[in-house]
């Protein structure tokens, strides 16, 4: 998500989430537990899991081939059909990255769905309510904000993950909403590092 333009919106309290309590000036970054709808959350992960095997998407991958479905282009192999990632992103349908090759040796065979929601809509509405999610920004911030885009990973026995970086140069944030439980460091966390701008 990206700002876009000032907001006068001011409010203390969104959804039973006290936002004078948020950290998210202070430290960048904010935890939310036990906000979201476990049983929303296994009906994607199983959405997601059926979607796999009845694409025998694992097949292609392992062949290093991509497929083109009615509403998915699995872009996988040395030849992928969509090289660019502002395509990627824009595609009228949604399309499954098989990471890797871009990445060098980090992340390799990650499933990067951009725009699920061409797949999994329904399901995705449901786990992400995006205005909740805006008007903690919007509060928080004095800004408004917009959704530039989501993405899936599926990321299954992978121990080679990418390093430290950032996408952009721009203000903007991730929401990052675990499908499965993450009790420890082998669960497979998401790091986020602060620092300090320079001015």
């Amino acid at each position: 998500m990206n700002t876009k333009e000032i907001s006068t919106v001011d409010q203390k309290n969104i959804q039973g989430i006290d936002l004078s309590k948020l950290s998210l000036n202070k430290n960048g970054c904010e935890y939310f537990s036990q906000i979201l709808n476990t049983e929303i959350i296994n009906q994607l992960k199983n959405a997601v899991a059926d979607f796999i095997i009845k694409k025998k998407i694992y097949h292609y991958t392992n062949a290093k081939r991509s497929l083109q479905g009615s509403n998915f282009v699995l872009n996988c192999g040395h030849n992928k059909p969509i090289q660019d990632y502002h395509q990627m992103k824009n595609f009228k349908k949604s399309v499954i990255n098989v990471r890797g090759d871009e990445h060098g040796n980090s992340d390799t065979n990650l499933l990067d769905f951009f725009n699920p929601h061409h797949i999994f809509g329904e399901y995705i509405k449901k786990v992400i309510n995006m205005d909740i999610l805006l008007k903690i920004l919007e509060s928080k911030s004095g800004k408004k904000w917009y959704l530039d885009r989501i993405n899936l990973y599926v990321n299954i026995g992978i121990k080679n993950t990418r390093k430290f970086h950032t996408d952009t140069k721009y203000p903007y944030v991730k929401v990052f909403i675990p499908l499965t439980d993450v009790n420890d460091i082998d669960d497979g966390t998401i790091l986020l590092y602060a620092i300090q701008p320079s001015t």
